[in-house]
């Protein structure tokens, strides 16, 4: 993964971005936001893996193994009974869930095949402000500045990316 910063930026503009994300300031520490910092770093080394493994693995291979390997840690952060839970009305909704989950990884895995993983990633991140704009729609979730401004800084990320990119080539 090549890095747009220059002069080696990267680590402070890593930090700006993680307290951004967690918005330091805006009341007391809420131990929630070291579980999003943990997924969010999760997801960090699932995107590396995928990049590295893109060089020689079949994009079914990865997600076979991928599914494979998630299958058990989802298992264990859940109910063991919830399957007795499930009602035949959920069927569907589940079955779309999985579906739209395994496409998102599909979809990334290309991605990664098509395009350095400094432009894929911030795209990527483009989910944030349309799922909050989903939610102030169906759930009528209030949407604050900051909402608008994280998507200015993901938006502003792409650019300069692809700016970057396009000087390169």
């Amino acid at each position: 993964m090549k890095s747009v910063f220059s002069n080696g930026d990267e680590r402070r503009a890593v930090e700006d971005v993680a307290r951004a994300a967690v918005r330091p300031g805006l009341g007391g520490f809420q131990p929630a936001a070291l579980i999003a910092l943990g997924t969010a770093l999760a997801f960090a080394l699932v995107a590396i893996c995928t990049k590295k493994l893109i060089s020689s693995e079949s994009t079914f291979a990865i997600l076979f193994w991928m599914s494979l390997m998630q299958l058990p840690m989802n298992f264990a952060g859940s109910d063991p009974l919830f399957a007795t839970r499930l009602e035949w009305w959920m069927i569907l909704p589940l079955a779309g869930i999985s579906i739209g989950g395994l496409s998102t990884h599909f979809c990334l895995t290309n991605a990664f095949r098509h395009g350095d993983a400094s432009v894929v990633i911030p795209l990527d991140f483009l989910r944030v402000p349309f799922i909050a704009a989903v939610g102030a729609v169906f759930y009528a979730e209030p949407l604050d500045g900051l909402v608008f401004a994280g998507g200015g800084l993901i938006l502003a990320a792409i650019v300069w990316n692809l700016r970057a990119e396009a000087r390169r080539r």
